[in-house]
C-alpha cells in the first residue's frame, strides 16, 4: 500500500490482492507517523480495487489505531473500488460513523468522489488526480524477486 499527501486531503491506493493483517498494520503505522508529524488529515481518499479492509482489519482500525490517526479530525472519507459489495459496506457504515462523512464510488466514478470530497476538504484537484495515478502505477509495478 502506498499514499501520498495533497493539501487536507490523504490518498492511498491498494493492491489489488488481498491484505493482510501485517500489512494493514504497516499503513496504520505509517499514517500514524503521517499524522504525528503533519496533523491530522481531514479528508481521505482510498483506492482498492478488488476489496478493501475486513471486518477485523476494520476493527483493529478503530479499536487499536483510532487515536493514533485521529479519525476523530477526519471530515470525508471517499473509497473507490470495483466491488459492489464493499461499496455496500460502506454505505452501511456510513449510518453508524459519528464525525465523518462516508461515501463509496466505483473507479468509472472517481471525479464525483474528488467532487464529493471537494465539498468539505481543501485539495488541488489536479494535483490529487496526477497523485492517485502515480500511486496505481507504484502499486501495479511488478516486483522482483531478490536473494
Amino acid at each position: 500500500m502506498v499514499s501520498a499527501w495533497v493539501g487536507e486531503l490523504w490518498i492511498f491506493v491498494m493492491p489489488d490482492t488481498p491484505i493482510t493483517d501485517a500489512m494493514w498494520r504497516e499503513h496504520l503505522e505509517m499514517c500514524a507517523d503521517e499524522v504525528k508529524r503533519n496533523g491530522p488529515y481531514p479528508g481521505v481518499l482510498g483506492w482498492a480495487p478488488k476489496s478493501g479492509p475486513s471486518a477485523g482489519q476494520r476493527r483493529i482500525m478503530t479499536v487499536e489505531y483510532a487515536d493514533r490517526i485521529r479519525i476523530d479530525k477526519q471530515r470525508r472519507f471517499a473509497l473507490v473500488t470495483e466491488s459492489a459489495l464493499v461499496r455496500g459496506i460502506m454505505t452501511a457504515l456510513s449510518w453508524v460513523a459519528a464525525g465523518t462523512k462516508m461515501n463509496a464510488f466505483a473507479p468509472d466514478d472517481v471525479g464525483r468522489a474528488f467532487d464529493w470530497l471537494a465539498e468539505d476538504v481543501t485539495f488541488d484537484r489536479r494535483q490529487a488526480v496526477d497523485a492517485l495515478h502515480a500511486l496505481r502505477l507504484q502499486v501495479a509495478k511488478p516486483r522482483v524477486a531478490t536473494g
